[in-house]
């Protein structure tokens, strides 16, 4: 920051202060203030130097020590609001007695009071607008009115050259202080609407903070309320027909039905360790540790454990390994990215499909792929798939329920690697999920 402007600052702040956020009728107040006081002691100084009458001098200067007082109050005490108005009045009855012992409708003196009103409606609020109108008008009236009928009681200029000179003056100083005043407004609107833009912004953020919370709140009463409900319900069914099957020693629609409850309470424990992992991630509980890991286990112990659901859906489940690839990621984060798409890709295949995954190895970063041949999902669908706002959890292709958060899970913690995850797909020609880790 240059000289010029570090003592810009500092006379900005001893003048307005500090506060970047005080109102905008305060600030104007202030510039008007200070624009009068520069201008009244101007008067003062000029009107000496022509030899006005006293009066001319006298009333100028005492506006001038009430200026540097009401300043000193809204400056230092914030209370100048209030002596506004009487500020107002004492200067147009001030200049009211100026333009008496200064040539009357014959000078300049109706353009100083025109701008002196013009910024008392700037500066005042709204419910005074009628009163200073009232009042101004009426006090323009009478001063014409008394010149038009008293007009030996108008004290005029001596000469020509004197009307000329203070016409000249009072001209220059009106627009130089309308100039001022309007160059301050225009700067300090803006400033104003940048701060009502960046509040907006900030509202914005905090609407879509409370929405998502909205969103989870919901998802967390709609699992509770039937995804965790569904599948026990299930278990329980199977568990039953289970025993009543081996009562009757039909030990192969016993064991059928068995298979059929292991994968329901795989599918309810996938379900338990999603909604943990998204609780601890919504409360920034959850633990982040990369290490170095070989990426193949992981991939073989996934495919292990769901297994037993696509057996029951006859669908193959095929990894590819290829050259020992390690990825740094956190195992138990890695463990469910792995999990929830490889149950995501076998709840939307139907009967006989294929799900593949391939891993690969691209330059600093590791590609896991997950391809299915299953049902497939439209554009909208592709969208709102990793959202949980909007994410809502449909039916697989034997009924199987899920509560939404697998993908949304996976999202969170690919991104949290510093990683990538992207869905591909098409309606009846499966779909390709792949994801990047740092390698």
């Amino acid at each position: 920051m240059n000289y010029v402007e570090k003592y810009k600052r500092i006379l900005n702040n001893f003048l307005f202060g500090a506060d970047k956020n005080l109102p905008l009728e305060n600030r104007m107040l202030i510039a008007a203030i200070l624009i009068g006081f520069v201008v009244s002691l101007f008067g003062v100084f000029i009107n000496f130097i022509l030899g006005y009458p006293w009066p001319v001098i006298i009333i100028p200067l005492i506006l001038s020590i009430i200026l540097v007082y009401v300043f000193y109050r809204e400056r230092f005490k914030k209370k100048s609001m209030n002596l506004a108005l009487p500020v107002f009045l004492i200067a147009f009855l001030g200049l009211g007695l100026v333009w008496i012992f200064n040539g009357g409708y014959n000078s300049a003196n109706t353009y100083v009071m025109i701008t002196v009103f013009v910024f008392a409606i700037a500066t005042s609020p709204n419910k005074r607008f009628l009163f200073l109108f009232i009042f101004f008008i009426s006090l323009i009236l009478f001063l014409h009115f008394f010149h038009f009928l008293f007009p030996q009681k108008i004290v005029d200029f001596p000469d020509e050259k004197t009307r000329f000179i203070d016409i000249t003056i009072t001209i220059f100083y009106s627009v130089a202080f309308i100039y001022l005043m309007i160059t301050f407004l225009i700067k300090n609107y803006r400033h104003e609407r940048q701060i009502s833009e960046e509040r907006g912004r900030k509202l914005e953020e905090l609407n879509k903070e409370l929405r998502l919370l909205n969103a989870s709140k919901d998802k967390l009463f709609s699992i509770i309320a039937h995804d965790l409900k569904s599948p026990f319900t299930s278990i329980l069914g199977f568990s039953e027909l289970s025993l009543e099957q081996l009562q009757q020693k039909d030990l192969e629609r016993a064991e059928k039905s068995i298979e059929h409850g292991i994968s329901s309470v795989n599918r309810t424990l996938n379900l338990l360790e999603n909604l943990l992992a998204w609780a601890k991630s919504q409360n920034g509980q959850i633990d982040f540790t990369p290490v170095q890991l070989d990426i193949e286990p992981f991939i073989k112990d996934a495919v292990k454990s769901l297994e037993p659901s696509a057996n029951l859906k006859k669908i193959k489940l095929e990894y590819t390994p290829s050259a020992k690839i390690t990825v740094k990621a956190d195992k138990n984060m890695l463990q469910t990215i792995l999990r929830n798409l490889v149950s995501n890709a076998i709840k939307f295949t139907g009967l006989g499909g294929e799900v593949r995954i391939i891993s690969t190895s691209e330059g600093n970063h590791v590609k896991i792929t997950i391809t299915d041949t299953g049902v497939g999902m439209d554009e909208e669908t592709l969208k709102s798939l990793f959202t949980l706002e909007s994410n809502k959890s449909t039916h697989g292709t034997a009924m199987e329920m899920g509560s939404g958060l697998g993908l949304v899970l996976c999202k969170e913690f690919v991104e949290v690697h510093g990683g990538e995850i992207v869905a591909e797909s098409k309606p009846g020609k499966g779909s390709r999920f792949s994801f990047t880790l740092p390698g």
